[in-house]
Formats: C-alpha cells, structure tokens, sequence
C-alpha cells in the first residue's frame, strides 16, 4: 500500500490505479499508514501542471485525495504552508477559478519559504 501511496503523491500513477488498489472508496481505507505529504511534493505538482505535463483533471484528482482522505498527512513543520496553497488548488473545481501563472509562483514561493500563501 506504501508504494502505491507514494507513487500517487509523486504523480506516478492516477487516481484511477489508486483505486484498483485500495478500492473506489478512497474515504474509508482502512488500517491504512499516511503517506506524508511535503511542501516540495506540492511544488512538483505545481510545476508538471504548469510544464502540461499533467492536465488540471489529474491536478485536482491529486489535490482532493491528499486534502480530504485519510491517506496522506501533510509534514507538521510545513503544514500551514502546505495547507494555504491546497486551499487555493481546491478551488479550481470551481468553473469561475482560474490562476495565473504569477499566482502559481507565489503559491510555490510560499511553499519555498514555508510561509502561508496569499494571493491578494
């Protein structure tokens, strides 16, 4: 189960291939380990969306099991920062959102410097 949490973080494998392993209800895994989720995991994410390497579906896919399974925890010592910028990335599901490509530099600026992210 490790490997395929891990795999999931670093954008290995979908969210479809999740499933086939821990089956469809993502909610409810259970005796299940947190992978730990650390401010760089978000900035690889950030960056393979902004290189088109990953399209916003896998983005959000990511985005939503990492903020609201029990499958991932974020790394305590980055966990606001962590959390500003999921907060901002959760809401791109929302067909009104759209950010541009200075707002994700400072979503990963602020991952960088563990600061929480404020787009304003």
């Amino acid at each position: 189960m490790k490997k395929v949490l891990h795999a999931f973080k670093k954008t290995e494998i979908g969210i479809a291939q999740l499933k086939e392993t821990l089956g469809n209800d993502l909610y409810n895994v259970q005796n299940c380990k947190p992978e730990t989720v650390h401010a760089k995991d978000v900035i690889f994410l950030i960056e393979k969306f902004l290189s088109k390497e990953i399209p916003l579906e896998a983005m959000l896919d990511w985005v939503n099991v990492i903020w609201f399974t029990d499958l991932y925890q974020y790394a305590s010592s980055e966990e606001e920062s962590i959390a500003s910028v999921m907060s901002f990335l959760e809401m791109l599901d929302e067909p009104e959102v759209e950010f541009s490509k200075e707002d994700y530099e400072k979503m990963i600026a602020s991952l960088n410097t563990n600061q929480i992210c404020d787009l304003e």
